[in-house]
């Protein structure tokens, strides 16, 4: 925007001794060779004039995860944005122009899909955003760990989110030995949702795991034999935005605690 020209400024019209909080400014801009007379509303905040309002002077570039993308740099400027926390988004008002969007490359958390997002690009939803480098390795380490502990971890203190689980409500089975044959791998996927809990991230499968259960099973009248199976699994994760970081946990199973003494 260049060439600004404040035509007519005036407050609103107070009550004596009073100061005014509410002010109209007329002014003149140009942006790419084209002039516009505008009308701005500011209003008083904290002490400070801000712009309130307009008319139809701008557009609003809308960008999805506020709290964990604050700041986006548009035209190779790091603007902050105004953070709606019901929504978890952030709004920046333009002015009518074409604006290249990115986010600034010290964020570990998110980057802008470009094949997607061109500029020009104002209004962004959570499939135009990408997790970075970083964000994939620390999910797929969370995941990593936890499946591991899973089947290193005897019954009585496994987590109940474990995939190797199996129910043996008749006792007729014993001596269960799970191994992990191949861990799933995973895409992730964004909730923006003021429905659900805040800024998450959530597990889908790309590609399901493996293990492999070894058991002894006896009914005490006709069988009485090893036997042992190679089973599919997947396991669901979730990110919370904790405090400036995603935390990883795995999302709950099928087992139900009151079964853990009933399954191996």
């Amino acid at each position: 925007m260049d060439d600004v020209v404040v035509l007519e400024p005036a407050t609103s019209p107070v009550p004596d001794g009073e100061e005014p909080t509410v002010a109209t400014v007329n002014a003149s801009y140009t942006v790419d060779g084209a002039k516009t007379d505008a009308s701005f509303t500011f209003g008083k905040s904290e002490g400070k004039w801000v712009v309130t309002g307009t008319s139809g002077v701008y557009s609003v570039l809308s960008f999805p995860f506020g709290e964990a993308v604050p700041v986006v740099e548009v035209n190779g400027t790091a603007v902050e944005g105004a953070v709606d926390g019901t929504y978890n988004t952030s709004s920046y008002p333009l002015f009518p122009g074409t604006y290249s969007v990115a986010i600034p490359a010290d964020n570990t958390f998110f980057t802008i899909d470009e094949e997607s997002s061109p500029p020009g690009t104002v209004s962004f939803d959570t499939s135009d955003i990408l997790p970075t480098p970083a964000l994939t390795t620390d999910f797929e380490e969370s995941m990593t760990a936890f499946l591991t502990a899973c089947f290193s971890a005897p019954a009585s203190t496994r987590a109940l989110e474990c995939p190797n689980w199996r129910n043996n409500s008749n006792g007729y089975d014993s001596d269960a030995v799970w191994e992990l044959i191949e861990l799933p791998t995973y895409s992730l996927a964004y909730n923006n949702s003021p429905d659900q809990n805040p800024l998450s991230i959530w597990s889908d499968d790309a590609q399901v795991g493996m293990m492999h259960v070894s058991y002894h099973h006896d009914d005490g009248l006709f069988q009485a034999e090893d036997e042992s199976w190679d089973v599919d699994f997947s396991t669901a994760f979730a990110g919370e935005y904790i405090d400036g970081a995603f935390v990883f946990s795995p999302l709950a199973n099928t087992i139900e605690e009151d079964e853990r003494v009933d399954s191996l």
